[in-house]
């Protein structure tokens, strides 16, 4: 099974064909998503900062006096070509991130780095919460509030892509269960809390179980 490297870009605008990146961010791990392998934040230099949308500075907070010691675009995704080598490239939205730093490769003349064929979107992992009217929209910020997640410092690259992975986690284990709780959670729970409380569960016992195969196939393993 391939690692998977869940990215997140903050960026000037959304057009990579006009625009920048501000912030890049990544964090690798295995396949079931519960080994790190490691991580990667970095802010980007602009360079050409006139043809960025206020909206977009004012979402991502960017200040010059804080960009003062920001990394050259090219060092950046050498770094993280090194992490996204041979992964399956996972996030919110993740055609928004994979778009932009296409297009940053592109404008440095460095290649892309091989990734897997497959892509992991939360968007869709999410949907079925959408469909049942547990939430009333897939931002990132509105589903980790729903499911409890940790997000200070939303629209900051290191934090929306440590809990991108964290909303990963948690809606993985949900599929281990049956279809009332993915499609049925309104029925099923009368209050915001309750249906909390049972995902912080669902998602304990899944990890749970998971290390206690790992560790029944280790001890009937053969012995070296």
């Amino acid at each position: 099974m391939l690692d998977v490297c869940f990215v997140d870009v903050e960026t000037t605008g959304l057009d990579p064909a006009r625009h920048e990146l501000l912030e890049v961010a990544a964090v690798r791990v295995s396949g079931d998503l519960r080994e790190l392998k490691g991580g990667l934040w970095c802010q980007v230099r602009p360079t050409h900062i006139e043809t960025a949308e206020p909206e977009a500075l004012r979402v991502c907070g960017y200040d010059p006096a804080k960009w003062a010691h920001a990394d050259e675009l090219g060092h950046t995704l050498e770094r993280l070509a090194r992490l996204m080598e041979g992964a399956t490239l996972a996030g919110h939205k993740v055609d928004f991130d994979e778009g932009f730093i296409r297009a940053g490769f592109a404008s440095v003349g460095q290649a892309m780095p091989e990734i897997g064929h497959y892509r992991l979107d939360t968007v869709s992992l999410a949907y079925p919460l959408l469909a049942a009217g547990v939430v009333p929209d897939l931002k990132l910020t509105t589903l980790t509030n729903t499911l409890g997640i940790p997000h200070e410092h939303a629209h900051t690259a290191w934090s929306d892509v440590n809990a991108c992975l964290e909303l990963a986690r948690v809606l993985a284990a949900s599929m281990r269960f049956d279809l009332p709780f993915v499609c049925g959670c309104q029925l099923r729970f009368k209050t915001q809390a309750a249906l909390n409380q049972h995902l912080n569960a669902a998602a304990e016992s899944a990890a749970d179980e998971r290390w206690a195969e790992i560790c029944a196939a280790e001890n009937n393993a053969p012995q070296r």
